[in-house]
């Protein structure tokens, strides 16, 4: 029978082809190293590497079984961490990934009180980085617009959040302006996100279902960036809510779109094989309470 270690060494191996270097990392010895991969082929009567002339690579077989051991050893490191976390709640960690808004930010603070040694690892991603990042273990939560639609994910509600026009004080197209409606926006220059972004696909779908083609000015990376581009230009972008709450933004003015879906909903997306630690819960219960 084989062990845990000999897999987390067949692992290893596979990702460096390398034995020098694999045991390296692993702290060991290459003969010892060469050992534990034969002895694992031996046990699974299956050869998982090959020579590629002085180099080694995955066989076939070797392939299909880093399949099966990817999800073993990360189903491993989540029962380890889940453990750790219901045992000493105060000492986990928590690595996040957010995706269009900063609402975490204000709530890092209340959190850290909570949980005085928690470690907190925070990343800004884009929604499909965030679901990649989950799945291979790299995050243990991520907040971002719902729905994820991931047989692997669970989706949690945290709040509604739509989207509004901001502009520079400056802008004479805003001057006597309380609201304005999307085929009136649709004709002015606009700072939008990237297609890359989950907020910019919702703006385009809601535009493409009035049949309203917008005119794009400025395609960006990020909101600030948008926001740094209407106080410059007489540009106009569409940005949520709840970027705009956590913000203060002295130098622009912010107006509805009349009679426009532009709803959105928030969440936390988790593995459905991680339940909610303590540290979670207290941010899911900070965020919906804002």
């Amino acid at each position: 029978m084989f062990t845990l270690n000999q897999l987390r060494y067949f692992y290893t191996l596979a990702q460096k082809l390398n034995y020098r270097m694999a045991a390296d990392e692993l702290y060991i010895s290459e003969p010892a190293l060469s050992k534990q991969i034969h002895q694992l082929e031996a046990n699974l009567n299956l050869k998982l590497f090959q020579k590629q002339g002085r180099n080694i690579v995955l066989s076939k077989d070797g392939h299909q079984i880093m399949i099966h051991v990817v999800k073993v050893l990360r189903q491993i490191d989540e029962l380890s961490a889940s453990v750790e976390q219901i045992q000493n709640p105060n000492n986990a960690s928590l690595r996040i990934g957010i995706s269009g808004n900063q609402m975490v930010y204000k709530h890092l603070r209340a959190l850290k009180v909570a949980f005085p040694n928690l470690s907190v690892h925070l990343k800004e991603l884009q929604s499909a980085k965030i679901v990649q990042q989950l799945k291979a273990g790299e995050l243990d939560l991520g907040v971002t617009y719902l729905p994820v639609n991931d047989n692997e994910l669970t989706n949690r509600f945290i709040l509604n959040d739509d989207l509004l026009v901001v502009g520079s004080k400056n802008n004479p197209l805003l001057s006597q302006r309380t609201s304005i409606d999307l085929t009136t926006l649709s004709q002015m220059e606009l700072a939008v996100l990237s297609d890359d972004y989950y907020v910019r696909r919702m703006l385009d779908r809601f535009f493409a279902e009035e049949l309203i083609i917008p005119s794009y000015q400025f395609e960006l990376n990020n909101y600030q960036s948008c926001i740094n581009m209407v106080l410059n230009t007489n540009a106009l972008t569409v940005i949520p809510r709840s970027f705009l709450s956590t913000n203060d933004f002295k130098m622009v003015t912010v107006i509805p779109i009349n009679n426009a879906p532009l709803k959105l909903r928030m969440g936390l997306i988790t593995l459905k094989t991680t339940p909610l630690s303590k540290p979670m819960q207290v941010l899911r219960a900070l965020l919906i309470n804002g």
